[in-house]
């Protein structure tokens, strides 16, 4: 299944082939930011940064999404959105 069918299955609680892996705010953020070399802080202050973080967190732990992070900027300016699709 790809991480897109395995979600959709899940919430319509239909069969799957294993439990989806959510990744949902930097639950691994020490050994994420160690193998990195990032900061926390720069990720949630920075959007290029975040995805970054995301899309490191998807390679090392095999999840099946990818963490979009929380609103727009800090200074309230509404940015583009992008989507990502992992498979």
């Amino acid at each position: 299944m790809t991480p897109r069918e395995r979600f959709r299955a899940a919430l319509e609680l239909g069969p799957v082939d294993r439990v989806p892996l959510f990744y949902q705010h930097l639950g691994a953020a020490k050994w994420l930011l160690q193998s990195t070399g990032l900061r926390i802080h720069d990720g949630l202050q920075d959007p290029e940064v975040f995805a970054k973080l995301s899309l490191a967190a998807h390679d090392m732990y095999g999840f099946d999404n990818v963490m979009a992070g929380w609103g727009g900027p800090p200074d309230g300016r509404q940015g583009p959105r992008h989507a990502v699709e992992v498979s």
